[in-house]
């Protein structure tokens, strides 16, 4: 069972990902107040699968836009997303950053 602090979180996470979903405008707001980074630390720290899952169609969608593409690729998040990937997997490389191999 989640805490109440993930089902906030998760909820908070769904919320954004509707907003990024909205048009470009809204993503490139959501961009420039730090959207990009609160989803890069969600992907790091939750423990929440909802929260996660929600994380990641943040992204998705914030990545529809050309504009939002550098941020995202500057930050942590692809190699958070790519250590998710390989966990879910069962799949351990030694070469990965500690980030994405917890």
């Amino acid at each position: 069972k989640n805490s109440a602090s993930e089902q906030l979180q998760a909820a908070s996470c769904c919320f954004l990902q509707n907003l990024a979903a909205i048009d470009s405008d809204t993503r490139r707001k959501l961009v420039q107040q730090g959207t990009i980074k609160g989803t890069e630390l969600v992907l790091k720290r939750t423990t929440s699968t909802s929260a996660a899952s929600a994380a990641c169609g943040i992204v998705q969608n914030l990545a529809l836009d050309p504009e939002c593409l550098t941020p995202i690729l500057a930050s942590d998040i692809v190699t958070e997303l790519v250590g998710l990937c390989t966990r879910s997997y069962g799949i351990e490389d030694p070469t990965l950053p500690l980030a994405a191999s917890r």
